[in-house]
């Protein structure tokens, strides 16, 4: 798991040869490919997908995390190809009724969405609470994954009422909605992960600034001064 983890794709293949067991899980029900998935590690991914095959019981394993879904949500699609290459399902749903699908809307991992929409990943199916992808891009603003999905479901959502756009209730509402595939400026900045990159960044910038107030000396000045209000 650590090799894997670690992207030791050579240290992956000794251990392997020395009678290590791929099927092994830790306190979260992982094996070593959901890490390698984890971490988008697609070499350890290629050398333990033949040893760990997608059977009833890892598909059960870690409430039903499966390698796909923690792919989904790191938006390591390479590593998608290479789960799906190997038998492995892009709609098993996870124990609390979620997708891969879900996961990746929920991450905002729009090419991620993308690719799974393209492989036709069940875009309608509800979680336990009939939670449907599109629901949840709704609940989450996600808009440019609201359309995407809008288009491929046309289906009533069951989470319509605590949506962003409760008025989208109906197959011909959802289809107007999403009729405009054009992508507005607002869009690409979105799809380019620019808010988030942008709210990184200034939070960067305040530690490094909280970092360098801490490395002042105290001025004792500053405790002795008295503020006068006028």
């Amino acid at each position: 798991m650590v090799a894997a983890r670690k992207k030791h794709k050579t240290t992956v293949k000794r251990l392997l040869s020395l009678g290590a067991d791929p099927l092994a899980v830790d306190k979260r029900g992982w094996t070593a490919l959901h890490w390698a998935a984890v971490f988008g590690r697609a070499e350890c991914v290629s050398t333990l997908i033949p040893v760990t095959p997608p059977t009833p019981e890892l598909l059960l394993a870690a409430d039903g995390h499966t390698p796909v879904h923690l792919a989904s949500f790191y938006g390591h699609e390479t590593v998608l190809k290479a789960l799906e290459g190997a038998g492995w399902p892009l709609y098993a749903m996870d124990g609390d009724g979620l997708t891969p699908l879900h996961w990746a809307v929920k991450a905002g991992r729009l090419d991620v969405v993308r690719y799974l929409l393209d492989k036709d990943a069940a875009p309608s199916t509800g979680a336990g609470d009939d939670l449907t992808p599109l629901d949840l891009a709704k609940r989450k603003g996600k808009d440019l994954a609201v359309r995407w999905l809008a288009r491929r479901s046309g289906a009533v959502h069951g989470d319509a009422a605590d949506s962003l756009n409760p008025e989208v209730t109906s197959s011909a509402g959802v289809n107007a909605a999403a009729g405009d595939d054009t992508l507005r400026p607002e869009d690409v900045w979105k799809l380019l992960g620019f808010r988030e990159w942008l709210i990184d960044y200034f939070n960067e910038k305040i530690i490094e600034a909280l970092n360098f107030l801490q490395q002042l000396p105290i001025q004792p000045h500053i405790h002795s001064a008295t503020i006068r209000i006028p």
